[in-house]
């Protein structure tokens, strides 16, 4: 038992303690807590803890009630706790996620809140406000506002380019500011920072930009003034410096030498452009935009309206192009042909072109070779080649190719690699080709075989065969070679990972939404056709051609009726098959391009097979002779061997029965003697085509074709096949290729519902056949044809409305006639000013007819109400009749078949009721040859003009007048005289001082003198050629001068002298010295006229 002095002791301790206990409570009350600071390394350390054992949540203190909460699922969060400060409950505040929100941005908000609570607030309280303050803030910023209105400005791509460097500037410097807080010394600041570099342009463009900001921050009620425009008096005002020109001879030439010496280093089309600039004089930008269509190569002309220019009455430039320059662009045409556009942007064949031409100009002791899978994809590299002077070589088999590679030349080498020795039926690539040819290359492997050289091999369409087993056998036999893959079709998402395993990470990218709007493709409508329902009832198909025919003209339903009488007979069973081929036939008799010849189709079939009885179907029709198969399929004795005769004909043998007979047909020879001619009948179908599809309407294919190969022509496909991913993606872009201004898209008509669209309500063309894809690389490829179809039509119609608005009422015809033509008598050039008008008006016309043709039979389909189809209708008669009306009225008429030669069998089909051989005649002949005539049959010219005394002499006077101008240059001072008559005439007729039938004969008169102006006979007897009357009445009437010239042309001019400058020079020097004259303005008035008369070229 314990002591008492033990028992005191241990009592003793025991309340020491307690007030221990007591005092540590005290303290930490009075005391706040020692927490260590958190650092980026514990934290990070932490979170990998925590991602590890995922046990609990777990509070990491920064101290001040700051802490960062790890949850069991790894997410880092900042939370404040804090006392409320009037009810002095726990609260909680979440700041942010970790590592988002930094340590250090965590601390800061944290003492911001400790010093609301210093001020009693509560900053859950005060967090709203603050957010809707910073919400208002940030609309009201220079940078959001500038950005809004940025959206509202219709700028070329071009131009925001340019102007971005103005806007990055004022970002930098006032973006971050309220529209309502700058003043406009910061303004001034931004300018003056250019001033000071004697960029006085850029500074009033920069207060320029900022003063539309505020205009527009004004409209919208977010500030009261403009303050850029308080500076604008302020700034300097630049002075106009004369722009660097070379214009001494010599130097120009020495300039024009050094081009011609540097050519070859970049692009084909830049080399052209630089070489064609300096003999043109016209701006960059409407150069690079040059199309086909505007060069004349027999006219030696270049006729465009400026790119640049967004108002209707922009007048036609035309630039007369010297035989240098001629002889340029049809260098050109030789490469670029394909497009509409001079001088295109390069695809992937002319990339790979410009690549290969690199490398081997500056890759020591280099060589390039380009492997391809398909024959018309080796065709058309070597086509390419060619066309820009490059040698490439064509290997004719696997041991060809390993010789070739063995040797140190060719150094530009072209091999297909698939299918060597074999003709298969199906062209889908198979493993066993594959291995047959690794093997055939290995077996032709000699002993201690290298690729000679630094060899590049260049993978055409890689996405395919080239990526798997044959890229392995090449990387074998080539195994310090380069790989460069090129596809032109999106990657699949199961061959993206293998793609980049095999080539590496991606050199560049463009997806199919981007080269449609570079307009270097064209945009896909699509459609899909229910052919099964018809096949099950003659009903469905009696009903099919009344909604394809309610909407033609009487002319066009009694052509179309005559030929279905026909059809129907041919067509008698109503197969599956029939149906489709009575589809295809009623879209090429009612279908732009299709039905004028100037586009055609390609049809996909599944099997030979099928394509062989679809083409004997089609040649019991119109279309026979215009329509061929094009497949691998080769009509041997060894192709029906085994095959019996017996109760009817197998497949095999009824392909090759047709097969046979349609190239016996083509050949005109007998059938058992066609069977070699399958490669000859491909190439001449092929090229017929693509260069006369009028004579080649439709080919029938089944694999082949459907890659690389380029046809322009080619507008419609038609799918009767299954077919998905990258075959279907290679076959649609079969009809997107650019050609003449009339084909706006390509079209595709899926008779095998790919898209499973037809019975649902919203359509989506990136799934199902194109599933392999990721949506966002096929986004956009295809689009719905009726909904598309509609806002074309929509969109014409309000085209052509906005055209005609400004003409003043009541709008009658001779209204319009004085809006688009000007009148007769008042201003005589009004006439030619109001040309590029008249044309923005016809070609608005013309899409107008073609965007109704396309829908006319399916406007119920389209959403159109029976009022608005009528209406519709209405407009489109009214405003197809407003544009015969003008052309007759201006003197166009014969001028515009140039440019709607596609246009009369459309209107025939859909707006006029008969064909008039009087409106013909009055196209081919003009006004002009119809007045010369005695009769004063006036027929063929509308009615409007004709009934109308007043229009129907104004409409003459125009024509008239237009052949004045444009034979002004030929005899300026003849023609000058006939312009004085014809005033004359004009002005006895609005006075009314003549009656209209004196008024005819005086108008035919004055014509007669216009059209046939060697009919004089009041020159003297040795002014005897139109040169010589010419020279005669316009350098005084004075024979010998105009005899001294004439012989001297004739005996100095050089041959091809007009357009060049120094043969013009030699002629210059020889008439000086001839007439004894120095006067170079005299002597060039000389030359000028000579240039306009054939008799001196």
């Amino acid at each position: 038992m314990p002591s008492d002095g033990v028992l005191g002791y241990r009592k003793v301790l025991r309340y020491f303690l307690r007030y221990i206990r007591f005092l540590v409570k005290i303290y930490r009350k009075k005391m706040p807590k020692l927490v260590i600071s958190l650092t980026d390394s514990k934290i990070k350390s932490a979170i990998s803890m925590q991602k590890k054992t995922f046990e609990k949540n777990i509070k990491l203190s920064d101290g001040g009630g700051l802490y960062l909460l790890l949850d069991k699922k790894g997410g880092a969060y900042w939370r404040f706790d804090y006392m409320r400060p009037y009810s002095k409950k726990r609260a909680t505040l979440a700041l942010g996620v970790y590592p988002r929100c930094t340590l250090a941005a965590a601390r800061a908000k944290r003492e911001e809140f400790r010093l609301l609570l210093s001020q009693c607030v509560d900053p859950c309280e005060q967090k709203p406000k603050s957010q809707d303050s910073t919400k208002s803030k940030l609309k009201n910023l220079f940078r959001t506002i500038a950005d809004e209105y940025r959206k509202t400005e219709e700028l070329e791509p071009s131009t925001q380019r340019r102007n971005q460097f103005i806007w990055n500037k004022l970002y930098t410097s006032i973006g971050d500011y309220s529209v309502d807080e700058i003043t406009p010394s910061q303004i001034l600041d931004v300018c003056r920072l250019y001033e000071r570099q004697g960029k006085t342009d850029s500074a009033k463009r920069m207060r320029s930009k900022a003063s539309q900001v505020f205009r527009y921050a004004i409209a919208l009620g977010l500030c009261q003034f403009n303050v850029a425009d308080q500076i604008s008096g302020i700034l300097k005002v630049g002075k106009t410096k004369h722009r660097a020109a070379i214009t001494d001879e010599q130097m120009l030439g020495q300039l024009l030498r050094n081009i011609n010496k540097n050519i070859g280093r970049g692009d084909i089309t830049i080399d052209y452009a630089v070489k064609i600039l300096p003999h043109v004089f016209v701006r960059p930008g409407e150069l690079r935009a040059a199309k086909w269509a505007d060069i004349d190569f027999e006219n030696k002309t270049w006729r465009y309206t400026p790119p640049k220019t967004k108002n209707q009455t922009a007048l036609q430039h035309i630039v007369p192009l010297s035989d240098q320059v001629l002889k340029l662009f049809q260098e050109l045409y030789q490469v670029t042909r394909h497009s509409e556009y001079c001088f295109i942007s390069m695809r992937k064949s002319l990339t790979m072109v410009w690549l290969a031409k690199w490398i081997r100009e500056n890759v020591t002791n280099s060589r390039v070779l380009i492997v391809t899978d398909r024959t018309e994809l080796d065709e058309q590299i070597e086509k390419v080649f060619s066309g820009v002077e490059e040698k490439i070589y064509r290997t004719k088999s696997g041991a060809d190719l390993i010789h070739t590679l063995n040797t140190v030349n060719p150094s530009l080498i072209c091999s297909l690699v698939h299918k060597f020795g074999r003709h298969v039926e199906d062209e889908e690539d198979d493993e066993e080709s594959s291995a047959d040819f690794i093997a055939e290359m290995k077996r032709a492997l000699p002993h201690n075989f290298k690729a000679k050289g630094d060899l590049f091999v260049f993978v055409d369409e890689c996405h395919r065969t080239q990526s798997g087993k044959l890229h392995e056998a090449m990387k074998q036999i080539l195994p310090e070679a380069l790989f460069i893959g090129f596809t032109g079709t999106p990657l699949m998402k199961k061959d993206k990972k293998k793609s980049i395993e095999v080539f590496g990470s991606y050199i560049h990218t463009y997806k199919f939404n981007e080269a449609v709007e570079d307009g270097v493709v064209l945009d896909i409508r699509y459609e899909a056709r229910d052919i099964d329902q018809r096949v099950k009832s003659p009903k469905k198909v009696d009903e099919w051609f009344e909604a394809k025919t309610r909407k033609l003209s009487d002319l066009g339903k009694t052509l179309l009726k005559q030929k279905w009488g026909t059809m129907q007979k041919v067509l008698s069973s109503r197969s599956r098959q029939e149906q489709i081929v009575a589809d295809i036939l009623m879209d090429m008799d009612t279908r732009p391009r299709l039905m004028d010849g100037r586009g055609n189709a390609m049809l996909v079939c599944s099997s030979v097979y099928q394509a062989c009885t679809a083409y004997k179907l089609f040649n019991e029709t119109d279309l026979k002779g215009k329509v061929a198969i094009v497949t691998s399929y080769q009509p041997t004795a060894a192709s029906i061997k085994g095959e019996e005769s017996g109760a009817g004909l197998t497949e095999k043998l009824a392909k090759y029965d047709i097969y046979r007979q349609m190239l016996a047909d083509y050949f005109e020879k007998p059938a058992d003697q066609v069977g070699g001619l399958v490669e000859e009948f491909e190439i001449q179908v092929k090229k017929k085509f693509i260069d006369e599809p009028g004579q080649m309407r439709l080919l029938i294919v089944v694999d082949k074709l459907l890659t690389g190969f380029d046809a322009p022509s080619a507008t419609y496909l038609y799918i009767d096949k299954t077919m998905a991913d990258h075959n279907l993606f290679q076959a649609i872009c079969r009809v997107n290729r650019l050609d003449s201004d009339d084909k706006e898209y390509g079209y595709i008509i899926d008779y095998k519902d790919l898209f499973k669209s037809i019975d649902k309500t919203i359509k989506d063309y990136t799934s199902e056949a194109l599933d392999g894809y990721d949506k966002e690389d096929v986004d956009g490829l295809l689009k719905d044809r009726i909904k598309a179809a509609r806002l074309d039509l929509d969109t014409a119609l309000e085209m052509v409305k906005a055209l005609c608005e400004p003409v003043p009422a009541p709008r009658l015809s001779q209204d319009f006639q004085h809006y688009f033509c000007g009148e007769s008598g008042l201003n005589s050039d009004e006439i030619k000013e109001k040309e590029a008008l008249r044309l923005s008006f016809y070609k608005a016309i013309n899409k107008l007819l073609r965007s109704y043709a396309n829908l006319a039979s399916e406007m119920v389909e389209a959403g159109y109400t029976d009022a608005e189809i009528d209406s519709i209708e209405q407009d489109v008669k009214f405003f197809e009749n407003l544009s015969k009306e003008i052309k007759a009225f201006s003197g166009d008429a014969v001028d515009m078949k140039v440019y709607e030669p596609a246009m009369r069998q459309l209107l025939d089909m859909y707006i006029e009721a008969e064909s008039s051989e009087e409106v013909v005649k009055f196209e081919e002949l003009g006004l002009i040859d119809l007045i010369l005539r005695e009769d004063n049959d006036f027929k063929g010219i509308p009615e409007s003009i004709r009934r109308n005394p007043e229009s129907m002499a104004e409409a003459i006077e125009n024509n008239v007048r237009k052949k004045i101008v444009e034979e002004n240059p030929v005899n300026p001072a003849y023609y000058d005289q006939m312009s004085v008559l014809l005033d004359e005439l004009i002005e006895m007729r609005r006075q009314k001082a003549i009656e209209y039938k004196e008024y005819l004969e005086k108008i035919r008169e004055v014509a007669q003198k216009v059209t046939q102006p060697t009919g004089r006979s009041n020159y003297p007897k040795e002014i005897n050629t139109v040169g010589k009357q010419a020279l005669y009445d316009n350098f005084g009437k004075d024979v010998e001068l105009t005899l001294k010239i004439d012989q001297t042309i004739q005996s100095n001019k050089l041959a091809a002298w007009v357009g060049d400058h120094a043969k013009e020079r030699i002629l210059l020097r020889e008439l000086s010295q001839a007439l004894g004259t120095r006067d170079r303005d005299v002597l060039i008035a000389y030359i000028e006229l000579a240039k306009q008369h054939q008799e001196y070229h």
